[in-house]
C-alpha cells in the first residue's frame, strides 16, 4: 500500500484556533507515526499555525484568501505535491482555491482528494446570487470525475448533499467530530477558580448556564437572552456565560445586538460576555448546564465538549445537534427560536437535581463512546487507506 503523505489544504482560516487545529495536530501525529508525511497549504498567516510546524510544512498563499482560484494557487500546490510526494490532497472549507488547483494537477502528480464539509455548502445556505443555482451541477460533474470522497461531519450534512445532487451517496463519508477527553482535567471548584482568574468574576453560588458560540449568522444568542428574562425571576443566581467572539462576523452587528438586549432589559447581573477563551476546557466543568442555540449547524462541537464534562445539555433540533442530542434521553431538543421552550426545560433541570445528574452522567457515557478523537482519527485513516488500496 502507499505511504500516507498527506497534504492539508486550506482557503479559510479562522481568526483564533479551535477544534479544528487541535484535531489536525493529533491526525498530523498519526499520520507521521504510521511512517507518512504531512504538509499544510493555507491561504493565510495565523500566529497559531505555528503549533503545526514540528508536524511538517507550513506553505502560505495569501492570494487565495477570498477563496477563489489563481494562478498562485496551483504553484503553490504543485510545489506542495512534488516536496512530499502526496498521495491524499485533504482539502478543509470547501473554496474552489485548492480544489480547482488539486484537480488541474491530478493527472500530473496521481493523488487521491478528499473534500472534507463541516457545513453545507454556502451555495445552498443562500441561492441569491445566480452561479449558486447552479453549484450542484458544477460539483456533483467534479465528484464523477476528479473527487474520490467527501467527508461531513453529520449525517444532515450527507442528508443535504446527496438530495442536491452535490455527490453521489456512496462517495460521502459521514465521520462525526472528535473530543480528547483528557483535555478536560479541572474539576467544580478547580474551574470556578480559574473562571475568577480569567474573567475577574466570582461565580460561588452561582448557576452557570454556559453557551460556547461565536457570535454570528449561525447562532442564536437572542433566543437566550430571551429565555433569560423568563427564568431570572425565579433564579436570581443565575449567570448566562456567552463564550464566544464576533470575530467570524465582525462588522455584522450580532454580538452588539445581543449586548444592547441585555443593557435594554437590564439583565447585566444575570450574563457576561467572555469573548474569546483559550482553553475552554478549564471552565467547562464549572458550567451547570451546557447550551447550543443555532439557527443551521453542522454538528455542534460546545454540545459533545459539555457533555464529556459530564453536563446536561440543550440544543437547537437542527443538523448534526439532533444526533449528538437524543431528546429527554442524554439531553433537551428545542425548535429553533423557541424561547419559552428552552426557558421550560432550563427550569426543569434546575429544580430536579437527580434529573440534571443523570441527564449528565447519560451525556457523558454517549459521548465517550461515539465522539472522542480516536474514533475521529480511525476513521479518517481508515478512509485514507480505502482510497489509496482502491483500484
Amino acid at each position: 500500500m502507499k505511504r500516507l503523505n498527506i497534504v492539508f489544504a486550506a482557503d479559510y482560516i479562522a481568526p483564533s484556533p479551535g477544534a479544528f487545529i487541535r484535531s489536525l495536530i493529533l491526525l498530523s501525529t498519526r499520520v507521521i507515526e504510521d511512517g507518512g508525511k504531512v504538509a499544510y497549504l493555507f491561504s493565510e498567516s495565523r500566529e497559531y499555525l505555528s503549533e503545526l510546524e514540528k508536524y511538517g510544512t507550513i506553505y502560505i498563499c495569501k492570494n487565495t484568501a477570498n477563496r477563489k482560484f489563481s494562478i498562485s494557487a496551483i504553484l503553490n500546490m504543485a510545489r506542495v505535491l512534488k516536496e512530499t510526494k502526496a498521495t491524499i490532497v485533504h482539502i478543509q472549507f470547501l473554496g474552489l482555491a485548492y480544489l480547482i488547483s488539486a484537480i488541474l494537477l491530478k493527472p500530473i502528480y496521481s493523488f487521491k482528494i478528499v473534500v472534507h464539509y463541516r457545513n453545507p455548502p454556502v451555495s445552498l445556505l443562500n441561492s441569491a446570487k445566480l452561479y449558486h443555482k447552479f453549484s450542484p451541477l458544477f460539483y456533483y460533474f467534479l465528484n464523477k470525475f476528479f473527487i474520490d470522497a467527501n467527508i461531513v461531519i453529520s449525517k444532515s450534512i450527507k442528508d443535504i448533499l446527496v438530495s442536491h445532487n452535490f455527490a453521489r451517496s456512496d462517495k460521502i463519508f459521514v465521520i462525526y467530530n472528535g473530543i480528547y477527553p483528557q483535555e478536560i482535567k479541572e474539576n467544580y471548584s478547580q474551574a470556578e477558580d480559574k473562571m475568577k482568574d480569567m474573567f475577574g468574576i466570582s461565580v460561588r453560588n452561582r448557576i452557570v448556564i454556559g453557551m460556547i458560540a461565536n457570535f454570528s449568522p449561525q447562532k442564536d444568542h437572542l433566543t437566550v437572552l430571551k429565555a433569560a428574562s423568563i427564568l431570572i425571576k425565579k433564579f436570581p443566581n443565575l449567570l448566562f456565560l456567552f463564550i464566544g467572539s464576533d470575530k467570524i462576523a465582525e462588522g455584522y452587528g450580532f454580538m452588539e445586538r445581543a449586548k444592547s438586549y441585555v443593557e435594554k432589559n437590564s439583565l447585566e447581573k444575570y450574563v457576561y460576555f467572555a469573548g474569546e477563551v483559550k482553553n475552554i476546557y478549564d471552565i467547562i466543568p464549572r458550567f451547570d448546564i451546557g447550551i447550543l442555540i443555532s439557527n443551521f449547524e453542522g454538528f455542534g462541537n460546545a454540545i459533545v465538549e459539555c457533555a464529556m464534562a459530564g453536563k446536561p445539555v440543550i440544543g437547537s433540533a437542527v443538523g448534526g445537534i439532533t444526533e449528538i442530542i437524543e431528546d429527554g434521553n442524554n439531553g433537551f431538543l428545542i425548535k429553533p427560536g423557541d424561547y419559552e421552550a428552552l426557558a421550560t426545560k432550563i427550569e426543569l433541570l434546575l429544580t430536579n437535581e437527580d434529573l440534571r445528574k443523570k441527564m449528565g452522567a447519560r451525556a457523558k457515557e454517549d459521548a465517550l463512546k461515539r465522539f472522542t478523537i480516536t474514533n475521529w482519527i480511525n476513521n479518517v485513516i481508515l478512509l485514507y487507506n480505502k482510497l489509496l488500496s482502491d483500484k
